[in-house]
């Protein structure tokens, strides 16, 4: 379990890849309920707000995808279902679930007329004309609303 503090640092480092196999290393290491013991490690060391400013600031897809998948795995720790709902839920409704609603439903949910909308105090672009839905954006929306 020592590499979990480890792990949540490279989530910061510079190269995406680092980022995805850190992430991807810590969805493995805490998925199951078995696993609380490794699930309260990642929050102790910061875990849940590293992985909601990375996700609130990468256009990565893979990244995004994998994010929410540690997210998830997280949620099923009832200790961290709070800090998860006041840290992460934000960005994953900003960034993930509006994203997908507005690409399902473009006339039925009315973006600001700037492209943007404010959200949990953050700025987060809305544009949704380079998106497509397809199995990315199926599993992202699966993901963020499994937590």
């Amino acid at each position: 379990m020592g590499v979990i503090p480890l792990l949540v640092n490279l989530l910061h480092h510079h190269v995406i890849e680092v980022q995805r196999n850190a992430c991807g290393a810590l969805r493995n290491m805490i998925y199951g309920r078995s696993n609380d013991d490794a699930k309260i490690i990642v929050r102790n060391c910061g875990g849940v707000s590293s992985l909601t400013h990375v996700l609130n600031n990468t256009e990565d897809h893979e990244m995004r995808e994998l994010i929410s998948g540690v997210l998830w795995n997280l949620s099923s720790c009832d200790v961290l279902k709070t800090p998860i709902a006041d840290s992460a839920i934000p960005v994953l409704v900003s960034r993930i679930v509006l994203r997908y609603v507005n690409m399902l439903e473009p006339d039925r949910f009315a973006l600001p007329s700037t492209g943007s909308m404010e959200f949990g105090g953050s700025h987060t672009d809305m544009t949704t004309s380079e998106f497509t839905i397809d199995n990315h954006w199926t599993t992202l929306f699966v993901n963020a609303t499994g937590c």
